[in-house]
């Protein structure tokens, strides 16, 4: 009447089935991995191959859940500022220590957010050195976004040359050259540089709090000394004798000439 899932043993009665689990010492339970030929596969085995993946999968996911909120794990993970946290690659951990060894607070955004997904700074151990990915806003009169690719960007260049190299005629920069005519037109070093300061705890800040005065003579490793950074700093450009919280263009789509990555061992 009676037959065990787990040894087929044919028993006559419910107590006759508990007898024999305790006698041979069977679970009663089928072996979920056990091999079925292919004739005597059915319906009922799909769906129990199917729940068993299920079940693998939630456990797996909750393990990796529980994981992120061991201490022993808290190295590799860091605070978004947005009431999550983020789970960090090798990369990210190792240009977050470097950070660290500057005095910047490196943070970063959770995965598929459009900050997080356009940020290619990246630390080499090769010169030791960070290349940082930069997002030029230029404060100009109210007008269309534009969305222009910007470079990486040596932590020792001085804000002023990586803005020329940003600036400068040469062969597949015109269309950004057009757009910023204005700001071509004037020398970099007479242009007013202000990072974007984030992290600020007033709330809501201040519209003037939120930018820190630059000294473009300074290499971008220092300017960001002390400041809390996003994924990568944001600088905000604008005209000599001019409003610097007017309205502000970000770059980020026309291709600019390609800069080539420093080599690195550092593995994902």
């Amino acid at each position: 009447q009676y037959k065990c899932p787990r040894c087929s043993l044919r028993t006559c009665s419910l107590a006759c089935a508990k007898k024999h689990k305790v006698d041979a010492g069977c679970t009663g339970i089928r072996d979920k991995t056990a091999f079925v030929p292919k004739e005597q596969y059915g319906m009922s085995n799909l769906m129990s191959d199917y729940c068993f993946l299920e079940d693998a999968y939630r456990i797996a996911d909750n393990a990796a859940r529980d994981n992120s909120d061991e201490p022993a794990s808290a190295a590799a993970s860091v605070s978004a500022g947005v009431g999550s946290r983020v789970r960090l690659s090798v990369k990210q951990s190792l240009l977050q220590r470097e950070c660290r060894h500057r005095r910047i607070n490196l943070r970063f955004m959770p995965a598929g957010m459009k900050r997080h997904e356009s940020n290619q700074s990246i630390y080499s151990k090769a010169d030791r050195r960070i290349y940082w990915t930069v997002e030029w806003i230029f404060a100009m009169p109210p007008s269309p976004r534009s969305d222009l690719g910007v470079p990486v960007v040596d932590e020792s260049t001085t804000v002023v040359d990586a803005l020329r190299t940003l600036l400068k005629d040469r062969p597949g920069n015109s269309a950004l050259r057009h757009q910023l005519s204005a700001f071509c037109a004037v020398d970099p070093s007479e242009l007013s540089v202000r990072l974007r300061l984030e992290g600020q705890s007033q709330h809501p800040p201040q519209q003037q709090d939120l930018l820190g005065a630059v000294d473009t003579a300074q290499p971008l490793r220092d300017v960001l000394r002390d400041a809390t950074v996003f994924e990568f700093p944001r600088l905000v450009v604008s005209l000599p004798c001019s409003d610097p919280l007017a309205a502000e263009t970000p770059l980020s789509g026309v291709p600019l000439p390609s800069v080539a990555l420093p080599t690195t061992s550092v593995e994902t």
